[in-house]
């Protein structure tokens, strides 16, 4: 079976560019990471999912368009675009996301978190007013029940001497 050089060069281009898109999956997962912050367990548990997809995007785009071959030229293919897309957009991507996650907070999570704080402040509120009520009633209740063992012990004792 013989593959024309257009063929190659044509399967070569589609290479570059997923070796870019996994290159961009890459910097998405690490921008999340920063902005999240993650421990051992977390990275470990992302870099298996980045090994996985782009083992996968890359074993699928050399069977949808290289009739199922692996080819050394696809490897490096893929290698030329993830060390491109490192070299020279790998800093603008970055920026771009930090600048997106800035407006997701700003824009989604802050009001919700002010909503929440909205509803939740009362709350805590009312609850640190029903414990010092309450505290208030278990004093009290402690005081009585004295003065009615007191009274009781009292009767007792009169009891005893009739």
């Amino acid at each position: 079976m013989e593959v024309s050089s257009k063929h190659q060069m044509h399967v070569f281009v589609i290479c570059i560019l997923v070796g870019v898109i996994c290159g961009i999956f890459f910097d998405v997962q690490r921008s999340i990471r920063k902005a999240a912050g993650a421990g051992n367990v977390r990275t470990l548990l992302e870099d298996s999912l980045f090994t996985i997809v782009c083992i996968t995007v890359i074993a699928v785009t050399g069977f949808l368009f290289n009739r199922g071959q692996m080819r050394y030229y696809q490897i490096l293919g893929v290698l030329s675009g993830a060390l491109f897309y490192a070299a020279f957009m790998s800093n603008v991507t970055m920026k771009i996301l930090k600048g997106l996650y800035s407006a997701i907070g700003k824009i989604i999570v802050r009001p919700i978190v002010r909503t929440v704080k909205f509803f939740i402040c009362p709350l805590i509120k009312i609850i640190k007013t029903l414990k010092e009520k309450l505290k208030k009633t278990k004093n009290s209740i402690k005081r009585v029940s004295g003065v009615i063992r007191n009274k009781a012990k009292c009767i007792k004792k009169r009891m005893k001497m009739l």
